[in-house]
């Protein structure tokens, strides 16, 4: 396609904003990826062309799997050319890559040989709790001479290519193993090999001091030595409880290993990540958020999110990365012309203020097709970014969770029915979804001293008191002694959703007359409000937003969609109300609130320069202008753009190709000149 058979049409809206200092996003070292298999699908390694076309799509980064056996032939042999290649080709077109280690699992069908053949036909086994070999294979992870093969070939790779200029960090996880995935026979995991048994045993000693008595003691047991003891196979029989415990040990061992091996050689603040995949709380495979988000705290490790399309998983990882002040990456896999799934991903992504770093695709670049939606909502994304930041609404209520696992099976089923994660009726008013400001926080939390209480005037309990250890019990019960208001777990109103309750204690900061999700931020003087219908049309969404109850001090403010540069309303007083269609292609509209100085304006356009380029994929657009009355102002120019062909709306896959740029200049006696790209 030419250039010249191209006709774009852009819509300008500038306006005088407070003279204030501006509040930018992080949008220079926002991560946009894709993830990239080891070798095409043929079977042979990509050529230059395929990450050219990663860059051409408006990615910046690639998370590039290195599988271990494809690498390390040999015991301390290597093959490097297929890597060299590729961080070569990625250095020439400034790509950034991130180094992904996945132990035993293979990531992709590009990615052959996880654990090297050579220690598959040579090394232990894992086995699940029948006594048989994991599928797929992997080693034994308490095997100490095959587990530091492994540890070597990562130290190995890592200190070949951490002097690249595009290098920018290691992603690690160590697999299909016995302590974090699974699973395995009955719902088990595996880790029941020989040199699990035998580390299970160790650990035990370590525990009681070497003295079997303590243990039969505590145990109610007769056990000779530590010898007989052997992990049980049943859920919540036995020694479940510390077989458990002991896993949990096993998760912090490893990864503080891995982790300060790997710090050794990138040093302190090159990017450390770690990948979190699978449900919330299962018991079984210990996929307990807050395990992790303590390492990650400790490592300086950024979390990479899946399932960030699930508003459950968004909200409470976005909680907890405020909590644990660790860095959050949301993971998607992007569906072409799925309207529902595009209205969360923009919607979600705010969620993750201020600790976002960026967002990653688990989908290989398979045709220009499937990826140009993706591509248009990280280029919209990354111009929000440009205008937008701060943090959530401040709240006198909280909700507290818990992550820990139950000493009983009744106890677990219980706390996994009554209170979930987050119900679905969570935001539930009057049958519409209105937005309430809580922070949601955990046992954990408390007892690491992470949350002070005494910033909350409300506390919901989210499970059942008596579930709720002593020492956070004690904590609670001294917030209360200094007025705090609990209000106890009640599985009715639970049921039933918690706006009943909230309606008591906080006034609603939002309100729509449709089922919505809406996720505001505050930045001093404004409000930027992510509104998700999924892709449901709404051809009138009337909104009304409480300022006065998200902090905000009375003036003037304009309320503009940021999507189409669309000027929705003015308002002085404590409340904005505007109305707003949602049938755009994303179903989502991102919305902001923001102030002015009331002036008179006129506003002079001398020259608008578009051009697009569709073998870049870029927009490039510069705006002069000329303020009356001249003085020295913030101007801020929001630019839509519609791509026509032949006067009719280019498309793909049914998606009409609309975007939107922002950008910020401050004027010198009058003229301005904002570039955007």
């Amino acid at each position: 396609m030419r250039t010249s058979e191209l006709l774009l049409v852009s819509v300008v809206l500038l306006m005088l904003i407070e003279l204030t200092p501006s509040v930018h996003g992080e949008s220079q070292s926002m991560i946009w990826s894709t993830q990239v298999p080891y070798l095409g699908s043929n079977g042979k390694p990509h050529d230059f062309k395929y990450f050219m076309s990663i860059k051409e799509l408006g990615f910046n980064t690639i998370f590039l799997t290195v599988p271990w056996g494809a690498v390390e032939y040999g015991p301390n042999e290597y093959d490097f050319h297929v890597l060299d290649q590729y961080m070569n080709y990625t250095e020439a077109l400034g790509l950034r890559v991130i180094l992904v280690f996945f132990y035993s699992v293979p990531a992709a069908a590009g990615d052959p040989d996880a654990t090297p053949p050579w220690l598959l036909n040579n090394g232990e086994l894992e086995v699940d709790s029948l006594g048989q070999p994991q599928n797929p294979p992997a080693l034994a992870w308490w095997n100490m001479t095959d587990r530091q093969y492994y540890f070597n070939f990562i130290k190995t790779v890592v200190s070949r290519y951490v002097n690249y200029s595009n290098f920018l960090g290691v992603l690690v996880d160590f697999g299909w193993l016995d302590d974090d995935w699974g699973p395995g026979v009955n719902g088990l995991p595996p880790g029941y090999a020989e040199s699990d048994v035998l580390m299970f045993q160790h650990w035990l000693m370590q525990i009681y001091h070497s003295n079997i008595t303590l243990l039969n003691k505590e145990w109610g047991t007769i056990y000779r030595n530590f010898s007989q003891i052997t992990p049980t196979t049943q859920p919540f029989i036995g020694n479940w409880k510390y077989f458990q415990e002991f896993r949990v040990w096993s998760i912090n061992e490893t990864y503080s290993e891995l982790f300060g091996m790997i710090r050794s050689i990138i040093g302190p603040n090159r990017m450390l990540l770690f990948y979190w995949g699978g449900s919330i709380d299962d018991i079984y495979s210990l996929q307990m958020p807050e395990i992790y988000f303590q390492l990650a705290r400790r490592y300086n490790v950024t979390i990479v999110l899946d399932d960030a399309d699930h508003t459950a998983f968004a909200v409470f990882f976005s909680q907890l990365a405020k909590a644990y002040h660790v860095h959050l990456m949301m993971e998607w896999t992007p569906v072409p012309s799925t309207r529902s799934y595009y209205s969360k991903y923009l919607s979600h992504l705010i969620l993750g203020y201020p600790w976002l770093v960026g967002g990653d695709y688990y989908v290989f670049i398979r045709s220009l097709n499937w990826f140009w939606p993706t591509v248009q909502l990280n280029a919209m994304v990354t111009k929000m970014y440009e205008l937008i930041n701060g943090t959530y609404p401040s709240t006198k209520v909280a909700l507290l969770y818990m992550t820990m696992f139950g000493d009983t099976y009744g106890n677990w089923r219980y706390l996994v029915n009554e209170t979930g994660l987050i119900p679905g009726s969570l935001l539930n008013v009057n049958n519409n979804y209105a937005y309430y400001p809580f922070n949601m926080i955990t046992v954990n939390e408390l007892a690491l001293g992470l949350v002070n209480l005494s910033n909350y005037k409300y506390l919901i309990l989210m499970v059942p008191e008596n579930l709720i250890p002593s020492s956070v019990q004690g904590i609670i019960n001294q917030w209360r002694s200094r007025g705090g208001v609990l209000v106890s777990f009640n599985s009715s109103w639970l049921r039933g959703g918690l706006g009943g309750v909230l309606s008591h204690l906080e006034e609603p900061v939002l309100v729509a007359n449709a089922s919505v999700e809406a996720f505001p931020i505050v930045n001093n003087n404004s409000v930027f409000l992510a509104i998700n219908n999924y892709g449901n049309p709404v051809n009138t969404l009337h909104v009304y937003v409480n300022l006065t109850a998200l902090g905000l001090r009375n003036g003037t403010y304009v309320i503009i969609n940021l999507d189409g540069g669309d000027l929705l309303n003015v308002t002085n007083g404590g409340s904005a109300s505007f109305n707003v269609n949602l049938y755009y292609t994303m179903g989502v509209v991102m919305v902001g609130i923001m102030p002015v100085k009331p002036i008179h304006m006129i506003i002079n356009i001398s020259s608008i320069n578009a051009s697009y380029h569709y073998e870049t994929g870029v927009f490039n657009i510069k705006v002069n202008g000329l303020i009356s009355p001249k003085g020295n102002y913030v101007v801020t120019a929001l630019v839509h753009t519609n791509l026509t062909q032949a006067g009719s709306p280019f498309t793909s896959n049914g998606l009409v190709y609309e975007s939107v740029s922002a950008g910020e200049a401050t004027s010198n006696d009058g003229y301005f000149t904002i570039n955007l790209t």
